[in-house]
C-alpha cells in the first residue's frame, strides 16, 4: 500500500498516506508531482483529486505532442475542476495564455491555489454554456470532478448555487483572442449545449480535447460530431476525443500528433 502511494505522489508521498489515514475529513495537501521536477499541486485528500492528478500527470491524457515548431499559444481550460489541466499546460507550454473556467465554488478555490504561481493562467469562477447567463450547480454524487450545471426553468426546484455562464464567443472578445489552439472541454454534460451552438467560433479552433459523457447525457457525441467535420480524429485518450483540424488540402496538417 505504501508502495502504492510512492509511486503516484513522488517524493511527498508520505504527506498524502498520513492525510488519508488519520484525517476523516477531506485535507488539502502539497504533493510533487511524479515524474515534474519542481512542480507540486495541491490535492485534497479523499477525494477525486487524486483521478485527476493521475489521469493528467501519470497517464497523459493530453499529452498530445504539438511538434517543433512554435506551441500554443491559447488553450481554453473549460472544466479546469482544481487546475489539472492547467498546471500541465502551463509547464508544458509556458508562453501561451491558459483561459481556466471552473464553476463549482470549491474547486475554483483549489484552482486558483494550484495556478496562482503561473501567471499566463487566468481562473474564472464560470461555466462554459451555449449563451451568457446565469446557471444553477447540481451534484449528482459523482465526487468533485462530477458537478453539473443546468439552466433553471419555472418548472425546476434547483437548490444548487447560482454561477455565471459564458461562451466561446463571449471568451474571445473579453481577452481579445482571433483563434484558439487548444479548446478542452470536460463538462459533464454540458458540451451538447456547447457544440449545439458551435457555428460561430468552431472554425476557430485548432485542436479539441474533449471528454464526452453520453453515459450521463445522451447526444454528446452527436453534437460535437455535428460540427467537426472538418477534424480529424487523433488516438483517443479513454474517454476524451482528440480531434485536429485538417489541412487545406484535407490531410492533417502536421503536428500535433497523439505522443
Amino acid at each position: 500500500m505504501l508502495q502504492g502511494y510512492r509511486a503516484l505522489y513522488g517524493s511527498r508521498w508520505w504527506l498524502m498516506a498520513l492525510a488519508d489515514r488519520l484525517c476523516p475529513v477531506s485535507l488539502p495537501v502539497s504533493v510533487m508531482a511524479r515524474g515534474w521536477p519542481g512542480v507540486s499541486v495541491w490535492l485534497r485528500s479523499r477525494s477525486t483529486d487524486i483521478l485527476s492528478y493521475r489521469q493528467i500527470f501519470l497517464e497523459g491524457v493530453y499529452a498530445v505532442d504539438w511538434g517543433s515548431g512554435p506551441g500554443p499559444s491559447v488553450i481554453v481550460d473549460a472544466g479546469a475542476n482544481i487546475g489539472m489541466a492547467s498546471v500541465w499546460f502551463a509547464v508544458r507550454y509556458p508562453s501561451a495564455t491558459i483561459i481556466a473556467l471552473e464553476p463549482e465554488p470549491a474547486n475554483y478555490r483549489m484552482l486558483v491555489r494550484n495556478t496562482g504561481r503561473f501567471p499566463n493562467v487566468k481562473a474564472l469562477n464560470m461555466a462554459l454554456w451555449h449563451e451568457h447567463g446565469e446557471l444553477r450547480m447540481s451534484d449528482p454524487g459523482l465526487g468533485n470532478w462530477g458537478f453539473t450545471v443546468c439552466r433553471q426553468t419555472n418548472r425546476q426546484n434547483l437548490s444548487g448555487k447560482p454561477v455565471a455562464a459564458t461562451t466561446v464567443d463571449e471568451l474571445m472578445g473579453r481577452f481579445s483572442l482571433t483563434g484558439i489552439d487548444i479548446l478542452k472541454i470536460d463538462i459533464e454534460g454540458s458540451e451538447k449545449e456547447v457544440f449545439e451552438h458551435a457555428e460561430p467560433w468552431i472554425g476557430k479552433v485548432d485542436l479539441i480535447c474533449v471528454e464526452l459523457h453520453d453515459r450521463h447525457r445522451p447526444g454528446c457525441s452527436a453534437a460535437v460530431a455535428k460540427v467537426t467535420s472538418g477534424f480529424v480524429e487523433l488516438a483517443p485518450r479513454g474517454d476524451t476525443k482528440v480531434l485536429r483540424r485538417r489541412g487545406a488540402n484535407g490531410s492533417l496538417p502536421g503536428p500535433p500528433t497523439s505522443a
